[in-house]
C-alpha cells in the first residue's frame, strides 16, 4: 500500500481541493493534530516527488501543485492503491526481507517503495527494524548510497531466515489449494500467493511435483504443514542453485547419522532434470538431509511414549541434580534447561548448532563462571561420552547453565515459552529478543514441537510459536521468525493485560537439592504410563436395543482375561458407581464410567463409541445424548503413580472445553498424544 489512511484521505481533499486548505480545515476533516499534519506532509515529500507534485503553502492555503498530467497520474494512484493488495506492517517488512535475501543486486530503497506502494520515509523504518533483527541471525544489512542495500552473510544463514519467513507467511490450505490450481493464481489477490511469487511459483511447482512423487513413502508422516515446509526448503534451494548461490560451509553434523538419510535426498534429486542434478553438490546433499531430518524428527509433534527416551532423559536429569550438588544450586527445577540439555544430546546434528550468547542477559547481575563450568565439564565425563559432541556443543551446555544461573538468581516475573522447529538457536534468537525488548519478561523457554510433550504449560504466562500447532490445546500466539516491532509491541499490549507472576529463585541448600531417583523406580514409573496408552482404544459397540447393563457386559467381557479376572464381578461394579451418582457430563455426549476392583489386574482406559446414541442421566438432573463411554479400571490396590495417571485421565475430561470437546470427537492418535503429554509431566513430577 502506498499511502496510508491518512494519506489517502489528506491527498484526496488535496485534490478535491485545487485552490487549497486552510490548516483549521484539515484538522477538522482528519480529526488529526497540526503537529500530526505536519509530519504527514514530511513523509509524504518523497513520495509526491515520483509523481513531480509538491504540496505548497500558498497565501495559508496548503495545496498540491504540479502539471495537470502529473496531479491526474497522483489522483489514478491512490484510485489504484485502494485496489491493490494490502499487506500488514510485518507483510510488508518480511516481504522486504525476502527481497534481500533472495536478491542478487543491491536495490534502490525508492524502488521498495514503489514497489510496496510506501514512502521512502516509511522503507527507511522498516529497514532499520529489518537491521536489527537480520544482525541477530548473523546477516549483515548493507547501505550504500552508490550501490543500493544488499545483504551479506553465510548461505546456510540466509537460506534458513528465507525459508522460516516465507512458511510463516503462507497458510498450508492456501498453499496447496494454490498448486492443485495452478491457473487461479494471483499474487495480487491474497498474501499467500504474493510471498509464493516472491520465491518464484516455477520453483515451487518443481519442488511440489518431486516431493509429491515421495508423499506415500518417504514423507507419509509428514503433516501439510510439514509438506508445505519441506516443499519451501527445495525450493528456495534450487532457486539459490541455479544463481550460483551454492552453500559453502555446514555447521557440526553426526555423519554416521546423516547417513541414514541421504538414500532419500538422493532418491529426490535424482527426479530433477538433468540441468539441477548437475549442479547439485555434496554440501547441497547434506544440507537437505539435515532440513529433512529437522521436520521428521517433529513428525509427531507431542512424542508418545514410545519414543520417549527413557535412558536419556534419566541420564540428563542425573547429570543435572549432579551439577546442582557439586555447586550448591538447584538446577532441577529449571525445566527449559532441561529441555535444552535434551535437545542437544538428543539431536547432535540440530541444523543450527550455532555460538549460544555466553553474555549476561542481565546486565546487573554478574557471576563467576569459571566453578560453575569446570564442574559442568567434570560431570560431562562421568554421565556422557563427550566425544560424540562438538566443541560448540561442549560449550553451548556450559552456557546453558550459566544462563540459567543469572536468570535463576533475578527475582522473575513474567514467563514465556518460544516454540520454534528451527533448532535451538533460532529460538534463542527469540529468546534474546524478547529479553531485550520487553522489561516485563523476565523468563523465555525455547523448545522445538517435539519436546512439547515434556513441558507444564501452567508454568507459562504466555506461548509463542512460530508455526500453527494443529492439536495443541493450549492458548498460544503465532509470531513471525522475524518478531517485528509490530509483534513486540502487541506482545506489550498483551502483557499489560495480566497480572504478573513474581516467583522468585533463591539459592538453596544441598538438603534442598532434588535427589536423584533410583532408576528401577523410574522405570517402573514410565512402563505403567505406557502400558495405560498401549491399551488406550476407541472402539465401537453395536448397542442396538441394548441397557446400559448390556452395553458393559458387551465391553468387559472382551477385556477378560488380560485385564479383567471376573466379568460379572466389574459389571457389577460400574453398575453400583453408576447407580450411585451420575456419570454423564452436562453439554457433552460422554459418561465417565470408572471403578477399582481386585479382580482387575492392570490400570485400564479406553473409550467406547454407541453406534446409536442413547438418553443418559448426568450430573446436575438433567440427561444427555450418550454417544462416548469413557472407561476407567483399576485394581484394589494400585502405586501412587498409577493413581495419580488415572487421575489424571478424568481430570483431561474435565478440565476445560477444549480437552472435553477433544474427547467427545478425537480420533486415538490425538487423544493418546493429549493423554501421554500428561503422563510425562507425572512421570517427572519431582525429579
Amino acid at each position: 500500500m502506498e499511502f496510508s489512511e491518512r494519506e489517502h484521505k489528506l491527498i484526496g481533499y488535496l485534490l478535491d481541493y485545487p485552490d487549497g486548505l486552510k490548516m483549521t480545515q484539515m484538522e477538522e476533516s482528519l480529526h488529526a493534530s497540526r503537529r500530526t499534519i505536519y509530519r504527514e506532509f514530511t513523509d509524504l515529500n518523497d513520495t509526491l516527488q515520483n509523481y513531480e507534485v509538491v504540496i505548497k503553502n500558498l497565501k495559508h492555503r496548503y495545496q498540491l501543485t504540479g502539471a495537470p498530467e502529473n496531479l491526474k497520474k497522483l489522483r489514478q494512484a491512490i484510485k489504484n492503491d485502494q485496489d491493490n493488495l494490502d499487506l500488514t506492517v510485518q507483510q510488508r517488512q518480511s516481504a522486504i526481507a525476502v527481497r534481500l535475501l533472495n536478491g542478487q543486486e543491491p536495490e534502490k530503497m525508492q524502488t521498495f517503495a514503489i514497489d510496496f506502494h510506501a514512502s521512502i520515509a516509511t522503507i527507511s523504518k522498516d529497514l532499520n527494524s529489518l537491521e536489527e533483527i537480520f544482525n541477530d541471525y548473523q546477516i549483515k544489512l548493507l547501505r550504500q548510497k552508490a550501490r543500493g542495500i544488499e545483504i551479506k552473510g553465510d548461505e546456510f544463514d540466509i537460506r534458513n531466515l528465507l525459508v522460516a519467513i516465507i512458511d510463516n507467511e503462507i497458510n498450508p490450505f492456501e498453499f496447496f489449494r494454490n498448486l492443485a490450481n495452478p491457473q487461479l493464481f494471483d499474487p495480487n489477490v491474497s498474501s499467500a500467493q504474493f510471498f509464493m511469487s516472491l520465491i518464484g511459483m516455477d520453483v515451487i511447482e518443481q519442488s511440489y511435483r518431486v516431493i509429491r512423487l515421495f508423499q506415500q513413502t518417504y514423507f507419509k508422516q509428514m503433516s501439510d504443514a510439514q509438506l508445505q515446509r519441506i516443499i519451501i526448503v527445495l525450493a528456495v534451494m534450487l532457486k539459490r542453485m541455479k544463481v550460483g548461490r551454492l552453500i559453502k560451509k555446514l555447521p557440526d553434523f553426526d555423519r554416521e547419522r546423516i547417513l541414514k538419510d541421504q538414500r532419500t535426498t538422493l532418491d529426490v534429486f535424482l527426479k530433477f532434470d538433468p540441468a539441477v542434478k548437475k549442479i547439485i553438490t555434496s554440501l547441497e546433499v547434506n544440507y537437505f538431509t539435515l532440513q529433512m531430518q529437522g521436520l521428521q524428527q517433529a513428525t509427531n509433534e507431542f512424542q508418545s511414549l514410545e519414543d520417549y527416551d527413557l535412558k536419556l532423559s534419566f541420564l540428563v536429569k542425573q547429570f543435572v541434580n549432579q551439577v546442582s550438588s557439586d555447586f550448591g544450586w538447584d538446577f532441577g527445577t529449571d525445566r527449559d534447561l532441561y529441555n535444552n540439555l535434551m535437545l542437544i544430546f538428543s539431536n547432535p546434528i540440530a541444523n543450527d548448532i550455532a555460538e549460544l550468547d555466553s553474555e549476561p542477559v542481565l546486565t546487573d547481575i554478574k557471576v563467576d563462571r569459571d566453578d560453575l563450568n569446570q564442574i559442568v565439564q567434570s560431570n560431562l565425563s562421568k554421565f556422557f561420552n563427550e566425544a560424540k559432541l562438538s566443541d560448540q556443543q561442549l560449550k553451548n551446555v556450559e552456557v546453558l547453565f550459566g544462563n540459567a544461573l543469572e536468570l535463576g538468581i533475578k527475582t522473575r516475573s513474567l514467563s514465556v515459552l518460544v516454540i520454534c522447529p528451527n533448532g535451538i538457536a533460532t529460538a534463542q534468537i527469540l529468546r534474546n529478543r524478547l529479553l531485550r525488548r520487553i522489561p516485563e519478561v523476565n523468563r523465555v523457554s525455547v523448545a522445538r514441537t517435539s519436546a512439547l510433550l515434556d513441558l507444564d504449560f501452567d508454568e507459562f504466562d504466555l506461548i509463542l510459536s512460530t508455526i500453527e500447532l494443529p492439536g495443541f490445546n493450549e492458548d498460544y500466539r503465532i509470531v513471525s521468525p522475524l518478531l517485528l516491532d509490530e509483534e513486540i509491541d502487541s506482545i506489550r499490549d498483551y502483557i499489560q493485560k495480566h497480572i504478573l507472576r513474581t516467583p522468585g529463585n533463591l539459592k538453596v541448600t544441598e538438603d534442598s537439592i532434588t535427589k536423584p531417583e533410583d532408576f528401577d523406580e523410574y522405570y517402573r514409573k514410565v512402563s505403567a504410563a505406557k502400558g495405560i496408552l498401549d491399551n488406550f482404544q476407541i472402539s465401537v459397540i453395536d448397542n442396538q436395543a441394548s441397557t446400559m447393563a448390556e452395553i458393559l457386559k458387551q465391553i468387559v467381557m472382551k477385556l477378560e482375561p488380560e485385564i479383567v479376572r471376573d466379568t460379572n464381578e466389574v459389571v457389577g461394579k460400574l453398575l453400583h458407581r453408576i447407580a450411585i451418582g451420575a456419570v454423564g457430563l452436562p453439554e457433552t455426549n460422554l459418561a465417565l464410567v470408572h471403578t477399582t476392583s481386585r479382580n482387575i489386574k492392570h490400570p485400564f482406559s479406553s473409550i467406547y463409541e454407541l453406534k446409536e446414541p442413547m438418553k443418559f442421566p448426568a450430573m446436575g438432573g438433567v440427561n444427555i445424548e450418550l454417544k462416548r463411554i469413557v472407561l476407567l479400571l483399576g485394581p484394589a490396590t494400585m502405586t501412587p503413580v498409577e493413581n495419580d495417571l488415572m487421575a489424571s485421565i478424568s481430570t483431561l475430561v474435565i478440565s476445560n472445553k477444549a480437552k472435553t470437546e477433544q474427547f467427545e470427537q478425537s480420533k486415538r492418535d490425538v487423544l493418546t498424544k493429549i493423554i501421554g503429554s500428561e503422563f510425562i509431566q507425572i512421570i517427572n513430577k519431582g525429579r
